[in-house]
C-alpha cells in the first residue's frame, strides 16, 4: 500500500509497517492517526518518542514491562 505524506509517497506492507523506516515522520503519524479517527496529543507524543528512541538505541521494540515503568 502506498500513502501521499506531504507529496512523498510512502510504502507500507501488507499489514500496513513502514517498508522503509527512513520514511516515518512526524507527518505520517498523524494521517495514521487521522484515518484511525483519533488526534496525537502530547501524552501519545511522549509514548512515541520513548519507543521511537528504545528503538535506536536497542533496534528492537520495547517490552511491555518496559513501557509500563
Amino acid at each position: 500500500m502506498e500513502l501521499e505524506i506531504n507529496g512523498k509517497t510512502v510504502e507500507t506492507d501488507s499489514q500496513g509497517y513502514l517498508v522503509n523506516l527512513s520514511d516515518w515522520s512526524a507527518d505520517l503519524a498523524n494521517t495514521l492517526a487521522e484515518k484511525e479517527g483519533f488526534s496525537l496529543d502530547e501524552p501519545h507524543w511522549e509514548v512515541i518518542n520513548m519507543i521511537r528512541g528504545y528503538y535506536q538505541e536497542h533496534g528492537t521494540a520495547p517490552a511491555m514491562r518496559t513501557l509500563r515503568h
